[in-house]
């Protein structure tokens, strides 16, 4: 894709998983036009108050943003440990948008998996992903890369 031809080598294996991403979230976004989408699963999904969230590393919060921060590349996330009631056999959507994007890249770790790239740049993101677990914790992190970027809201509403 011409839009990623401005990375190196040493980028490959990001290079991978955002061309995967960005076919991916085309698809899903045509197949939830077509499904209904349940109650918001978090409150305070635009971090106003940010009662409920938390950060790890250099990220912070404040009423109305969370910042994704790692000066040095070391680990850094923002939070959200009460999801719970979530049912296995369902899938989920997931929205994420970014803004004042610097550098870095952003993943999403816990009760939906690992290392699901999110991305890097601003936008909004979405996802239609199923849980591993009942309960736990929602976690945007960045990929052990210097990160700079602002995330404006999180927001998981069961498909169907």
């Amino acid at each position: 894709m011409k839009r990623f031809a401005s990375l190196s080598s040493q980028d490959n294996r990001l290079k991978s998983k955002l061309q995967a991403v960005l076919f991916h979230s085309r698809k899903d976004n045509r197949d939830l036009r077509k499904k209904r989408l349940g109650p918001q699963l978090i409150s305070n999904i635009d971090f106003n108050p940010v009662t409920g969230w938390s950060v790890t590393g250099e990220s912070t919060l404040a009423p109305g943003e969370a910042r994704l921060i790692s000066s040095a590349g070391a680990a850094s996330s923002i939070d959200r440990a009460d999801l719970t009631g979530l049912s296995l056999d369902k899938f989920y959507h997931i929205t994420i948008v970014v803004s004042e994007y610097v550098s870095g890249s952003l993943e999403l770790d816990g009760v939906f998996g690992n290392n699901i790239l999110i991305g890097a740049a601003n936008g909004t993101f979405n996802r239609k992903l199923k849980p591993v677990a009942a309960s736990g914790t929602l976690s945007l992190s960045n990929i052990a890369n210097i990160t700079n970027l602002r995330i404006q809201s999180v927001s998981v509403r069961r498909i169907g």
